[in-house]
């Protein structure tokens, strides 16, 4: 079910993590409308790279005028927003070197376009205030 996910996310870590420096820890923030992608998500994580931290927003149920979205969709979302947006905020007085940020969505879906937005608009100002402010590493993207 996570096929694709787990694809993007292997590849990403792979680039990003020491293969197998355990010491190197990582937190991945999980965003979705449905609760099972959640879970499938953060078993996956938990068993594949013990070293990492899954981390979900508290979600209210909301209802959807569209039959696809899940039930965190409307407030959900917000909720996953704000997850994001505090997250990154929190990077810039936890490192003094530039983190390394790598974004999973959908090309399709304005709400992940939003998402890596926000990323982007963070990850500048922590280029900018890092202690070597010409790295342009840029943030890893897979797009599904």
């Amino acid at each position: 079910k996570i096929k694709r996910e787990s694809k993007c996310l292997d590849g990403m870590l792979k680039s990003m993590l020491p293969p197998t420096n355990y010491s190197i820890s990582c937190d991945i923030l999980l965003l979705s409308d449905r609760q099972n992608t959640l879970t499938t998500l953060q078993d996956y994580i938990a068993s594949t790279y013990p070293q990492c931290h899954a981390v979900v927003a508290k979600h209210d149920n909301d209802t959807s005028w569209r039959p696809e979205h899940g039930p965190f969709a409307g407030i959900g979302f917000y909720q996953d927003l704000a997850m994001v947006n505090t997250a990154m905020k929190s990077l810039s007085w936890l490192h003094l070197q530039l983190p390394q940020v790598g974004f999973i969505g959908s090309k399709h879906r304005s709400s992940s376009q939003l998402v890596r937005e926000i990323l982007a608009y963070h990850y500048e100002g922590y280029r900018l205030q890092s202690l070597d402010a010409s790295s342009k590493t840029g943030i890893v993207t897979c797009l599904l």
